[in-house]
């Protein structure tokens, strides 16, 4: 049977809203003299941990998204340049200057960013294709939408037991199987459930045409 696999790796639109408002914040604290104190880290940002951890699936997504690395990183050693220079230098007319040319810089680089970022969720969005198992049971087809196919196979069943669907807290849950190929261990999705899920809410079910013998 087919195995699905969330990796977690998904662009957050979010990302957007994260740079803006950090970026909003940067200014402010130039303007008023506050203490600048949100992470400067590119990499512990929401976008750079994400950044990290996907993989590209193909060369038009890695290249873009390479683009997105130089202004992302720069935005951030602006703000540890914004952080020292308000720690270190005593206030001035000089002072000041130098960091109003780190706010316009920030605006520049800002509207760049948000640019690419949102390219980068359309090149996603487009790149990415919904998949669906079909199943087969009481009598009806039905599908169910997974992230990813690793394998198709048949799973050696180890056991059946209800402790996992309270671990999990899910009904759907049937028991535990095994991959050969992979050696995993496989949480197996009860299909008679979820049939009689569907029913309950009156989602129409394709009837399973039996073929007739003349």
């Amino acid at each position: 049977m087919p195995c699905s696999k969330t990796d977690g790796s998904s662009f957050d639109v979010k990302f957007i809203d994260y740079r803006k408002e950090w970026i909003d914040e940067c200014c402010r604290c130039i303007e008023t003299g506050d203490e600048f104190k949100l992470n400067t880290d590119p990499w512990s940002s929401p976008f750079g941990i994400w950044y990290k951890n996907f993989k590209p699936s193909n060369n038009l997504l890695l290249h873009h998204l390479k683009k997105n690395i130089e202004p992302h990183i720069r935005i951030n050693e602006i703000g540890a340049l914004v952080v020292k220079t308000m720690s270190q230098e005593p206030e001035s007319p000089e002072r000041q200057e130098k960091l109003n040319v780190f706010a316009r810089e920030l605006r520049e680089l800002e509207t760049a960013v948000v640019r690419l970022l949102e390219k980068t969720y359309k090149i996603l969005s487009e790149s990415t294709r919904e998949m669906i198992v079909t199943l087969e049971c009481g009598g009806v087809k039905f599908g169910i939408i997974v992230d990813e196919v690793h394998s198709v196979e048949q799973l050696t069943y180890l056991s059946k037991d209800t402790q996992i669907q309270s671990a999990y807290d899910s009904k759907y849950i049937n028991g535990v199987g095994k991959s050969l190929k992979s050696e995993e261990m496989i949480l197996l999705v009860d299909e008679h459930v979820i049939v009689d899920t569907f029913k309950r809410t009156n989602v129409d079910l394709e009837p399973v045409l039996e073929k007739k013998t003349v």
